[in-house]
């Protein structure tokens, strides 16, 4: 396949992803159209380590409470805030065979996810790691989210 790292594909799935990525892109397709659920410049980082996978991401921009941290904050103020922040940790598992990395998500800000399977088709793709969530329906139109992810550099960039 074009684009393909090719000692990439001599190497098991489970191996390569293993390390911290930056975010280059999330969008999702909601039938035809495409679009960006954080915003088209989504900040997010994404570490594979010791079986344990932890996810961030972020609208950037999100405005600084005037004083003090989101915890100062009353219920309105503080949810608004997290309404553009995302984040999980637990532990994950390759099925080398579909291509798939299963998050669990055993700590989430989004407490209703908390246990919720979630299977990543994952793909490198020219040093870089596309992840996409399997299709689901929202208000009846087909929705699939793709993520592409860059390795960090040791410079933390």
């Amino acid at each position: 396949m074009a684009g393909t790292d090719p000692v990439a594909a001599r190497t098991a799935l489970a191996e390569r992803v293993v390390g911290a990525w930056r975010l280059v892109s999330y969008s999702a397709t909601h039938g035809d159209v495409m679009r960006y659920p954080m915003g088209p410049d989504a900040k997010g980082l994404l570490v594979y380590a010791d079986g344990i996978v932890s996810v961030n991401l972020m609208v950037p921009g999100r405005p600084r409470p005037g004083r003090g941290t989101i915890r100062d904050l009353d219920d309105a103020g503080a949810g608004a805030l997290a309404k553009g922040y995302m984040a999980y940790a637990g532990p994950y598992w390759v099925d080398e065979d579909a291509g798939i990395v299963h998050h669990n998500f055993e700590l989430c800000l989004d407490p209703a996810l908390i246990g919720a399977p979630a299977p990543r088709h994952a793909r490198l793709i020219d040093g870089q790691l596309e992840l996409s969530a399997p299709p689901v329906r929202v208000k009846g139109i087909e929705r699939t989210a793709r993520l592409l992810w860059r390795r960090c550099d040791a410079g933390g960039s």
